[in-house]
């Protein structure tokens, strides 16, 4: 019995990361061979991200092994790209991606402060959630190839929604302008004024990345904004969508998409976007430009072609993930 304790303090709520850790951790725990304790405690790491507050927390000069949490582990995983400064020879780090690196974004501050200077100590076995994370780690970071494992998330096995599919949905973002929610109002406007009485109403989860400018586009009828949901609700509503608007210029890795597949929901992204090829399934629909009048098009094809049944086949799912984990685990324990 390997015991590992997980770091996620970077596993912010409303985050693919902390959609992804909260899956590993119940994937771990139907496995007899390792058991984890899971920080998710942010330690000044407030909801908005804000780095000053991280920095003055200790993180930076934080010893894991010195940690008295970990006293009785085998060895630590830093999931959600942060690793200390000090990482010991039984440190395992996973690393999402490095795309806002050498920017003056929020995220690239917080990668150059939290997560490379520890990684440049070449101790710390790497996971990478994509081959294009790999390469960077390699190229950008010069970390030798050995100590680098690509072990992308994985999918849940659920059935798909047999019963109508009610609207269209789009996640509210961030605030974030990658996101692009403007071209995703504005394509389902073109969208429903195509279809006429046969439109799909389009539903977007979260208020937080909606500008007074974006408020004004969705002043469309058959537009409705769910200002917090939950998970649950999160849940309810990709499972009978007719189709997820993902109109994003670039993701680390795009976990909605690959949610949308496990219940069979087409989502229609932009093919020229910088999206991993490890999310996508037989659900999407690429719209061949980003433009309103493409993601439109892409849109009413994606409707109209219905519910995509194992759309993820052949992919791993976060049992084969954990198996995997595990076997890191053993290796860098001993």
């Amino acid at each position: 019995m390997t015991r590992v304790f997980i770091d996620a303090r970077m596993a912010v709520r409303g985050l693919g990361i902390a959609s992804a850790i909260e899956r590993l951790e119940q994937a771990l725990a139907q496995r007899p061979d390792s058991t984890v304790t899971v920080n998710r405690s942010a330690h000044g790491w407030t909801p908005r991200g804000k780095l000053d507050t991280v920095l003055r927390s200790g993180f930076l000069d934080l010893d894991p092994r010195l940690d008295p949490r970990t006293r009785r582990a085998a060895m630590v995983h830093y999931f959600g790209n942060t690793c200390p400064l000090q990482p010991s020879p039984q440190t395992l780090v996973t690393v999402h991606d490095l795309m806002m690196l050498g920017s003056h974004s929020r995220k690239g501050r917080m990668l150059e402060a939290l997560l490379v200077p520890g990684l440049l100590r070449r101790r710390a076995k790497v996971v990478a959630i994509t081959s294009r994370t790999a390469d960077s780690l390699v190229t950008r970071l010069g970390l030798p190839a050995r100590n680098i494992e690509v072990i992308p998330h994985g999918y849940r096995d659920l059935p798909v929604w047999d019963g109508p599919r009610t609207h269209v949905m789009m996640f509210g973002g961030s605030g974030d302008p990658r996101k692009r929610v403007d071209l995703g109002i504005r394509a389902y406007v073109q969208y429903a004024a195509r279809a006429r009485k046969d439109a799909l109403p389009l539903v977007i989860a979260g208020r937080a990345g909606l500008s007074p400018e974006h408020l004004a586009l969705t002043t469309h009828q058959a537009v409705r904004i769910e200002p917090d949901p939950d998970r649950g609700m999160l849940d309810r509503m990709l499972s009978r969508a007719a189709c997820l608007l993902y109109p994003s210029a670039w993701e680390g890795y795009g976990l909605p998409i690959l949610e949308a597949g496990e219940v069979g929901t087409p989502v229609v992204y932009d093919e020229g976007a910088d999206i991993p090829q490890e999310p996508l399934g037989r659900h999407v629909f690429p719209a061949r430009a980003a433009s309103a009048d493409a993601f439109a098009s892409s849109l009413a094809a994606a409707v109209a072609n219905g519910p995509v049944h194992n759309a993820l086949s052949g992919r791993p799912t976060w049992s084969d993930v954990a198996a995997r984990y595990a076997e890191l685990y053993r290796e860098v324990a001993s």
